[in-house]
């Protein structure tokens, strides 16, 4: 009788053991995929800019651009002219607005790069970075363009914002170097695994 209990507990505690290591290493796989499964950093930088600079109208929608180019096939050259969101953004903003939305530009312009250059210190090598780079580009090329629409109202408003633009092109630039490294990356890596030299 005490046999039988003895061997019926060691099983019973067996049992309970095997049940909390799986269980253990079921948390850590289900935390392991939650991080995993979060967009890095790259990515919500260059989302968060290219979603404010199309909300706040200093750079063309995708609609609008497919629009725009419907229009022209079905009317032609001659038909009137389609207001940009340089023209729309001029039109709406007031000078002392202009400089601020500047500022701001610049700013995210700042943290996109920064997200950037962290995130490609610590990224591994075997991290493919192909839709961070389109991100990255994306958000450049939308830099690039609202400094455009900043220009444009600003000469339509007769406003000096020269130091201001000065900033946000500086930003503009840097974020290109943190695309070019990038890039480089992404050549990098594909050099790696498919054995040609780097282009």
């Amino acid at each position: 009788m005490k046999v039988r209990l003895g061997i019926a507990l060691m099983i019973g505690l067996s049992l309970s053991a095997c049940a909390t290591v799986n269980m253990t290493e079921l948390e850590n796989a289900t935390q392991s995929t939650a991080i995993n499964s979060q967009p890095n950093v790259v990515l919500k930088a260059s989302d968060r800019l290219s979603s404010r600079f199309s909300e706040k109208g200093w750079v063309e929608k995708t609609a609008f651009k497919m629009k725009s180019a419907a229009m022209a096939l079905l009317r032609g050259n001659s038909a009137s002219p389609t207001k940009t969101a340089q023209t729309i953004y001029a039109e709406k903003i007031s000078p002392s607005d202009l400089k601020s939305d500047v500022v701001e530009a610049t700013y995210l312009a700042q943290q996109t790069h920064k997200a950037a250059d962290v995130y490609l210190e610590y990224v591994t090598a075997d991290t493919d970075l192909t839709p961070d780079l389109k991100k990255l580009e994306k958000a450049l090329l939308d830099c690039r363009q609202a400094e455009q629409t900043f220009e444009y109202a600003a000469k339509v408003h007769q406003v000096e914002i020269g130091s201001e633009l000065s900033a946000l092109n500086s930003a503009s630039q840097k974020l290109q170097i943190s695309t070019d490294l990038l890039g480089y990356a992404v050549r990098k890596n594909n050099s790696a695994l498919t054995g040609q030299p780097i282009n």
